[in-house]
């Protein structure tokens, strides 16, 4: 949308354009959320035994998508100042996969190097969901886990709202 111009017709809407990318997101996405949710469900309910444990989980589930998207929103604002932005999805890819404990289990890397990949988004929304779908994480755990992902959801939204601003002094209306 910014570099052939259409952002401008978004921008004379009265809408907000990250809530209204979440929503569409969502959308396109609904049917792989509900049976990701569904089979998360059958898991955690033969794992955790009680309620709080279950709600726990699924509010770290909606904090962690939330995050995601907008640590992925905040990427997209780069194209304010990148010609192409394509080149960073392998980079995106390959930090999920990496930080995320995709390729293998982050638990075998030093314990130094652990402790902070653990905390990252991309371990919060690839290894950590595993580990607690699984059963390995604890309700002290999982309550941590909501507040990390609140907290950088939190360091998200302020970089998006100050990227989104410099962005839009950048943005000529009718493409870089």
């Amino acid at each position: 949308m910014i570099h052939n111009g259409q952002l401008t017709t978004y921008l004379i809407r009265p809408i907000n354009i990250f809530i209204q990318g979440l929503f569409q997101y969502i959308g396109n996405e609904a049917f792989y959320i509900f049976a990701f949710l569904c089979i998360s469900f059958y898991f955690v309910k033969s794992e955790y035994s009680s309620w709080a444990s279950i709600i726990l989980i699924f509010i770290f589930i909606v904090c962690t998508y939330l995050m995601f998207y907008t640590c992925i929103s905040c990427i997209a604002l780069t194209s304010f100042w990148l010609v192409q932005v394509w080149p960073l999805r392998p980079v995106l890819t390959a930090l999920f996969l990496l930080l995320g404990g995709q390729y293998f289990p982050l638990k075998v890397l030093p314990l130094e190097l652990y402790n902070v990949v653990r905390w990252s988004p991309f371990s919060l929304a690839g290894n950590t969901l595993s580990t607690i779908l699984l059963g390995h994480v604890d309700g002290v755990g999982i309550l941590e886990n909501i507040l990390v992902s609140w907290g950088w959801l939190l360091f998200f939204m302020i970089v998006y709202k100050f990227g989104w601003k410099c962005g839009l002094n950048k943005y000529m209306g009718v493409g870089i």
